[in-house]
């Protein structure tokens, strides 16, 4: 077990949440892993959104839920360029497109 451990150290992790969540249930599944992650503070998405940005700066882990489409899609770019890893909890919205079907009408891409 101590060889595990010490390759594989716990990660400090940022929660952000959104108006859509509180941010109980994303704690709650992550407090089951917590020899892998450990989350330090949530932040909430009311403010600007470059202050929150600078927030994250010392996390290596990213742990997004609830929030807009635009400021998840900001997020997960400040990540990509700052190497952090990122877990995205995915909104209803999001699940339904992942099953759904892809087809083609003419040239546009339709689900189905």
């Amino acid at each position: 077990n101590r060889l595990y451990f010490r390759l594989r150290t716990v990660r400090d992790a940022a929660l952000v949440i959104g108006g859509e969540s509180d941010g109980e249930q994303e704690l709650r599944q992550f407090e089951a892993v917590r020899e892998r992650y450990r989350i330090s503070t949530a932040l909430h998405t009311d403010g600007d959104a470059e202050a929150l940005l600078g927030r994250l700066e010392p996390f290596t882990t990213v742990i997004v839920g609830g929030v807009g489409q635009e400021l998840r899609l900001r997020l997960m770019g400040y990540c990509f360029e700052h190497n952090k890893r990122l877990f995205v909890i995915p909104t209803v919205q999001d699940i339904l497109f992942h099953s759904a079907h892809e087809t083609f009408v003419g040239d546009s891409l339709v689900y189905l």
